[in-house]
């Protein structure tokens, strides 16, 4: 490893095909979510238009600031070409948890426990999200306005968790009750205690105090939802949402329509979900 000019503090991680850039001490952790990256992105590569050209960041709080794209530590995130992720634990995460946790069963919460310890700690569950941001390097995203081609946010979101629950069901099974955990107990939330929840309010989230959290909520449902589309239409989803529902421009009247031709179980989603 060698520090590089241009990235202030951050050292370069040999070894990949893709440049990885880690704050001081984070060096193994960058090599981790590295490899896991790779093989997400060979995965799909061949499944998908595109080749997921990035560059990988794996840092600190105090080196957050100049690498990432959204203020908010610890929040795992890809912007055109270059993926960031936290290298500590990061609140962010505990929000999200802290969120589901009034509203969970006994035996839910005992779930949580005995998948991420006690009290449950979904750090675990936030290293897999590197997977989910290198699915959105295989869609457009504008560099200026971060507008995607998918005609709404949660359909963009939607795609790249369906992706990240399709590569480690193929790939490492093990982890799946790690990534579903805490995403099937967030369905037992009153959604009466969101400021939003609708699916076309996704992107307002972040206009409420406890928007990251709520967000990071969204994001929970949404891989129940991946996981149910997956398990109905097998392997062929993935692509069917990516040539069917990349159109910037669609009305949302043909939205149904268009989750139909992927698959009759991605169009439930719009009836099933909280309105």
């Amino acid at each position: 490893m060698a520090t590089t000019e241009g990235h202030q503090g951050l050292t370069q991680v040999d070894g990949f095909p893709f440049p990885v850039y880690a704050s001081d001490g984070a060096g193994d952790r960058a090599a981790a979510a590295a490899t896991q990256a790779r093989e997400a992105r060979d995965w799909l590569v061949g499944r998908l238009e595109g080749t997921g050209e990035f560059t990988l960041f794996v840092v600190g709080p105090n080196d957050w600031e100049q690498v990432a794209e959204v203020p908010i530590y610890g929040m795992p995130h890809s912007w055109v070409d270059k993926v960031v992720m936290g290298n500590e634990p990061a609140p962010f995460w505990a929000g999200v948890r802290d969120l589901l946790w009034p509203d969970l069963s006994e035996a839910t919460r005992d779930r949580l426990r005995s998948t991420y310890g006690d009290p449950a700690d979904i750090s675990p569950f936030a290293d897999l999200v590197v997977v989910h941001e290198i699915v959105h390097l295989f869609h457009h995203v504008d560099a200026t306005s971060g507008a995607t081609d998918f005609p709404s946010l949660w359909l963009s979101e939607l795609f790249a968790n369906l992706g990240t629950y399709g590569y480690l069901a193929e790939n490492e099974p093990g982890a799946l009750p790690t990534l579903m955990t805490i995403a099937e107990a967030s369905a037992e939330v009153d959604v009466a205690r969101l400021p939003v929840h609708a699916l076309a309010d996704m992107e307002r989230a972040f206009e409420h105090e406890n928007g990251a959290e709520v967000y990071g909520w969204y994001q929970l449902r949404l891989i129940t939802w991946a996981e149910r589309i997956w398990n109905a239409g097998g392997p062929g989803v993935l692509r069917a949402f990516s040539d069917e529902m990349r159109s910037p421009e669609m009305p949302a009247s043909e939205i149904e329509a268009a989750l139909s031709r992927v698959h009759p179980a991605a169009a439930q989603i719009l009836g099933d979900w909280p309105a």
